[in-house]
């Protein structure tokens, strides 16, 4: 990599300096445009990839140009400059000149209108400038402040709690127990109701007449727990 004085880049193999419109430089366009007519197509090395035509006319391209850096009489008797080209400038600047190339065949033989045009009637006159802002008579504005309700906050909190303790209720907890299916009377261990290993309960008032010992001795299904 070389530090070029003439141009005050970084100039390297692949060019470190940033890329430029070719369209500000007629000279780098007439090299493109040479370059461009002389490689047609892509290049096939042997035992590599194929070399497109526009990494060509870029490699061409700043080939000529560091050749031009490196001249010191082109550089000291001379005013020549070129600018630096990527891939993505030369094709943008390419496509440019195709559509203008294009417009030019279009428009050749046709007259252009002039470029200013009278109108058949004379436009109006402009409304002079105003030298002060118009003055509307408004009608006086009224604002309507709001009462005062200064300490009556803390008084409507406490009014708030002397109706909440008016309204309270006292909460009565009512016992509700299971009622046994043998005897419909509520299924507790003081009106001799029992409960087995096996989760059965035991009714004193059982149809057998049979005692708790003799109740869980006889073979009875389980009761099944409810899925959950």
């Amino acid at each position: 990599m070389r530090l070029s004085m003439a141009g005050m880049s970084l100039v390297g193999p692949t060019g470190g300096a940033t890329a430029q419109k070719l369209a500000c430089n007629r000279l780098a366009e007439t090299i493109c445009v040479k370059l461009i007519s002389a490689h047609q197509g892509q290049v096939q090395k042997p035992g590599g990839p194929p070399v497109l035509r526009w990494a060509q006319v870029v490699q061409e391209y700043r080939h000529v140009r560091q050749r031009l850096l490196d001249s010191r009489h082109v550089q000291q008797g001379s005013d020549l400059a070129l600018p630096d080209v990527s891939h993505k400038t030369l094709l943008t600047w390419y496509n440019d000149l195709q559509r203008r190339r294009k417009a030019a065949v279009v428009q050749k033989g046709v007259v252009p209108p002039p470029w200013r045009q009278l109108a058949p009637k004379p436009l109006a006159a402009a409304c002079p400038l105003l030298t002060a802002l118009p003055q509307t008579p408004q009608p006086a504005m009224v604002l309507i402040l709001p009462e005062n309700t200064t300490g009556q906050v803390a008084a409507g909190i406490g009014l708030g709690r002397q109706l909440g303790q008016r309204q309270k209720r006292t909460y009565t907890r009512r016992a509700v127990s299971v009622r046994c299916a043998v005897c419909q009377r509520p299924r507790t261990a003081t009106l001799g109701h029992r409960r087995d290993k096996q989760g059965r309960f035991f009714c004193p008032h059982n149809p057998e007449r049979l005692s708790f010992e003799q109740w869980a001795a006889t073979d009875r299904p389980p009761v099944k727990k409810p899925r959950t």
